[in-house]
Formats: C-alpha cells, sequence, structure tokens
C-alpha cells in the first residue's frame, strides 16, 4: 500500500471516502508508504484499506490514524486533539464513509445473514 497526504480545507473539500475500523490488535502491524515514508498501520487497518482500493487506480481516503499525526510530542499532541474535534464533521462531508471490524468468518456470515432477515 502507498499513497500521499492531500491536504483539503472542510469549507471546500474534494469527494472523498472516510474509514471507521477497529484498531485490532496494535501488534500486527504492516508497513505503508506515504509521500515516500514508512508508516506503520495496523492489520485491521492494512485489510480495510486494501478492500477500499480493489479494482480502484486511485482514491481519496481519510483514516485516522494515517491523516492525523500520531507522534507523542506536545505539537503532535496539541494538532490531534484539534482533528479529534473535527472528526464529526470529517465523517460527514465524506462522499461515504465505510466500517471495517475486521476480516469475516463463518460466525460473522451467520450474523450478516441474519440481520439481513430482519
Amino acid at each position: 500500500l502507498q499513497g500521499s497526504i492531500v491536504e483539503a480545507s472542510l469549507d471546500k473539500v474534494p469527494e472523498y471516502f472516510a474509514l471507521s475500523y477497529t484498531w485490532g490488535n496494535p501488534e500486527l502491524c504492516k508497513e505503508i508508504s506515504i509521500d515516500g515514508k514508512t508508516l506503520k498501520i495496523t492489520q485491521n487497518c492494512a485489510d480495510a484499506l486494501r478492500r477500499m482500493l480493489r479494482g480502484k487506480a486511485e482514491r481519496l481516503i481519510w483514516v485516522d490514524s494515517i491523516c492525523i499525526n500520531q507522534a507523542g510530542d506536545p505539537a503532535a499532541l496539541e494538532e490531534r486533539g484539534k482533528q479529534v474535534a473535527l472528526m464529526d464533521e470529517i465523517y460527514r462531508k465524506a462522499t461515504q464513509v465505510n466500517v471495517h471490524l475486521g476480516v469475516g468468518d463463518a460466525a460473522s456470515d451467520v450474523a450478516i445473514m441474519a440481520m439481513r432477515s430482519l
């Protein structure tokens, strides 16, 4: 997986998709390339991005763990606080929000079929 960061104002946003996902096991990480730099994301995030990008050449996707600075320094913590406060608006203005709960198995397939029959 590779990509780049695109800055945009919430006042005039291009078409973009947002991803909401369960972090999963933080020990299971995958490396991706963002603007030529290596970034570690969780396995669940990588799985979700692969599903969203399947068959697509390019797509703007907002992902919290990629778009919000995850460093622990004071400036990053301040930025993170501001970004978290904007998440409601970020999700509302997205063309589509994809939710990824993890890779399915037989039990989850049965649960989804049961919900569809309600």
